[in-house]
């Protein structure tokens, strides 16, 4: 967990305008995260479509002896890690706390 407390301006005004804008900017983060996860989330289920396996199988060694080529699988696995990335991303991003100072 992250706590965030915004002090230290010349006004309680200050510091509550600033704080909200960090939020929204937060706020704004999280919405950006979830549409490159759906997006993410699309290209490696037309994948798992596509060679009939489920990226975990994929990953964790099941062989997918008709891939189309090489290029696909490190596609696949490039959006399983950025995936991954943006998971972790998010889960920051959702569990900070605001603090009033």
């Amino acid at each position: 967990m992250v706590r965030i407390q915004v002090q230290g301006g010349q006004t309680e005004e200050f510091d509550r305008d600033t704080s909200q804008v960090v939020k929204s900017a937060i706020e704004s983060k999280v919405r950006c995260l979830r549409f490159a996860l759906a997006k993410g989330d699309r290209a490696i289920a037309a994948f798992e479509e596509k060679y009939h396996i489920s990226s975990s199988d994929m990953v964790h060694g099941k062989a997918v002896e008709d891939l189309d080529s090489h290029e696909d699988y490190q596609e696949w696995v490039g959006e399983i890690h950025v995936r991954r990335r943006l998971l972790s991303e998010l889960d920051t991003l959702e569990h900070i706390v605001y603090e009033r100072s």
